[in-house]
């Protein structure tokens, strides 16, 4: 299904939500994305990973202390790796998602160390799902 066809067809499957899109034809859908930064694969992942459990709120509040950390942009997965520990945890990331988001971030390094920005992650699903790796 497009995402433009969505209210068309909750209009059809739902008479309650048929009569809200209708009251409110100007909705814009995407607009809880704006209070995000612009975050490439990897801070897709940090993003995940941090909400993971978390409310929305929480979630905002550790990557808005995460950006500050970093000069107002989220680190790189060499950055997470040099980082230490308990300069992490002050964000509010717990102590399992600091050592897991390192992880992660040093199997995304090349072997130049420099960050991929296409093309598929350079790890395996052992890697992210061995017991030691998940937050």
């Amino acid at each position: 299904m497009e995402y433009a066809e969505a209210p068309a067809r909750l209009r059809e499957a739902d008479p309650v939500l048929a009569v809200l899109i209708k009251a409110n034809p100007d909705f814009d859908r995407r607009a809880w994305m704006k209070e995000f930064p612009r975050i490439d694969s990897f801070g897709t992942l940090v993003f995940q990973v941090i909400g993971q459990q978390l409310s929305m709120s929480a979630t905002r509040s550790i990557l808005d202390r995460l950006q500050k950390l970093f000069s107002g942009r989220l680190p790189t997965p060499k950055e997470f790796l040099t980082t230490p520990r308990d300069n992490l945890r002050k964000t509010g990331l717990s102590r399992r998602k600091t050592e897991t988001l390192p992880t992660v971030g040093g199997a995304l390094q090349t072997d130049t160390g420099r960050r991929r920005n296409s093309g598929p992650f350079p790890i395996t699903r052992s890697k992210i799902y061995s017991p030691r790796s998940l937050g």
